[in-house]
């Protein structure tokens, strides 16, 4: 492990001495032509979600990092995030909001506090790091499995990962997630990842908890790829959440037209957050541990995974 530690350090070292700048070494996948930037670049939101879940582990480890930048004509307003979960009990690990000036490529990550990158060729994102206060995490991204797009300024990668705590590494699976829209646009967007040892399933879609939602969903079965371009995707229990002053989906169901696609998910464990707003309801950011059973070709599988939920 020291050793390790001693490679780390000096590969951290380049990572501090490239990214002095804000936005020089950023999200990993800045050469991929879904993630052009939008028409205009002031009056959009970024968005990238990172999150690991470790499926064969005694104590489930789950550990999401959640980077937001919204751009204005003189500036950019960063928001980071990062969650944990040991055995089902959550940790609002970091948060911060932050400004920064104007620059070209406003949707990469960029260190700040606590957080830092290192990248390879291209501004590839290797990992992420976090130092602070004594407490230390290190998220390292390994070979893709999987990955779709639908449309511009969107990706989605399934990816081989480990997690480093308290000097323990864990390996598990990782979704990374890059979304762009018009800052206008105030639907956010909920999403799944679904695994188990052969089948990778996400789901992504502006989430209605009052009515069915649709959602669209891509997977892969043992080498094989499915897209599924109107998922059917109803909360079925709820739980009270009373410092938004709103019920929050604790279960879920959810459907393909023709029947390829169905399933039943509920949350293990969830980490629930209210935002601001002019209320009586206010907005919630909700991560889940999720568990439950899907059907690919009348064939069931036994699934564990992550649910990200977000009310405007």
């Amino acid at each position: 492990m020291r050793a390790a530690r001693t490679l780390l350090s000096a590969a951290l070292m380049v990572t501090v001495a490239c990214a002095a700048e804000p936005g020089s070494p950023g999200s990993a996948r800045v050469e991929d032509p879904a993630l052009a930037p939008l028409d205009s670049l002031a009056g959009n939101r970024y968005e990238r979600h990172l999150a690991f879940f470790a499926l064969e582990d005694e104590n489930p480890l789950v550990v999401a990092w959640s980077f937001s930048a919204d751009t204005g004509a003189d500036a950019i307003d960063r928001e980071a995030r990062i969650w944990l979960a040991r055995g089902g009990v959550w940790d609002a690990f970091f948060q911060s909001s932050w400004e920064t000036p104007p620059v070209r490529a406003p949707w990469r990550i960029i260190p700040h506090e606590g957080i830092r990158i290192i990248v390879a060729e291209r501004d590839a994102l290797t990992a992420l790091l976090y130092r602070s206060a004594g407490r230390e995490l290190e998220m390292w991204l390994g070979d893709a499995l999987a990955g779709w797009s639908s449309r511009p300024g969107e990706l989605i990668q399934v990816r081989g990962a480990s997690t480093v705590l308290s000097e323990n590494a864990v390996a598990g699976t990782l979704v990374d997630i890059s979304f762009a829209r018009q800052a206008s646009d105030a639907t956010p967007g909920s999403w799944a990842l679904l695994i188990s040892e052969d089948i990778h399933v996400f789901l992504r879609g502006p989430f209605d908890a009052a009515a069915d939602s649709t959602f669209q969903g891509w997977g892969t079965l043992r080498a094989r790829n499915f897209d599924w371009p109107d998922v059917v995707v109803t909360a079925t229990r709820s739980r009270a959440f009373e410092p938004a002053r709103r019920d929050v989906p604790v279960a879920w169901r959810f459907q393909s037209p023709d029947a390829d696609l169905t399933g039943r998910i509920e949350a293990m464990s969830t980490h629930m957050e209210a935002g601001e707003g002019p209320g009586p309801q206010l907005p919630v950011i909700a991560i889940s541990e999720v568990e439950g059973s899907i059907t690919i070709e009348t064939i069931p599988h036994r699934v564990r995974g992550i649910l990200y939920h977000r009310t405007p």
